[in-house]
C-alpha cells in the first residue's frame, strides 16, 4: 500500500519504479533496501538469474512452514483517506479519527484503522495511504479539526 513519509525521510527521494523495504531490527536497528520493483528489464533480469541458479546448481526453492507465525487482521494502522467524494468518505468510520479535512472538491480523515475495516473497504474513488512516523499535514484551507 501506498506510504506517506516526512519529507526528510531517506526514503522520500525514491521515484518511478523503484521500490524500498524498511527494516527496524532489535540490535542492528534501521535499514533501508531499495531496488527496482517493477518494469521489463528488472523483472526479466530477475526470473533470467533464478533459472540460470535453478539449472547451474540444482537448486530448488523452499518456502518454510512455520506454526508460529499466524496471519491476522486485528492489527490497526494509521491511515490516510482521501477522496472528492463527500459521501464516500463519510461511510469510511476509522477506529481513531485524528483529523478531518472539507473542502469543496476534496476532502481526506486521517487516523487509526483495523486492518479488517481496511480490506472491507470497497469504493473506488477512495485513496488510502499508510502513515508512517513524523508526517505533518499543512493544511492551507479552512478545515474541520476533531481530535
Amino acid at each position: 500500500m501506498p506510504v506517506l513519509i516526512d519529507k526528510n525521510n531517506t526514503a522520500f527521494n525514491i521515484n518511478n519504479e523503484n521500490n524500498f523495504v524498511s527494516l527496524t531490527t532489535k540490535y542492528a536497528e534501521n535499514h533501508l533496501l531499495v531496488g527496482k520493483g517493477a518494469g521489463s528489464q528488472p523483472t526479466g533480469a530477475a526470473v533470467y538469474s533464478d533459472i540460470l541458479e535453478l539449472v547451474n546448481h540444482h537448486k530448488s526453492y523452499d518456502i518454510p512452514k512455520s506454526d508460529e507465525l499466524k496471519f491476522t487482521n486485528d492489527a490497526s494502522i494509521e491511515v490516510f483517506i482521501s477522496t472528492t467524494n463527500p459521501d464516500s468518505l463519510q461511510k469510511v468510520i476509522l477506529d481513531d479519527e485524528y483529523q478531518v479535512f472539507e473542502a469543496s472538491n476534496y476532502h481526506y480523515k486521517v487516523g487509526r484503522l483495523s486492518i479488517e475495516k481496511l480490506l472491507s473497504l470497497s469504493s473506488s474513488d477512495l485513496f488510502v495511504g499508510m502513515i508512517s512516523e513524523k508526517v505533518t499535514f499543512n493544511v492551507v484551507e479552512k478545515a474541520l479539526v476533531t481530535a
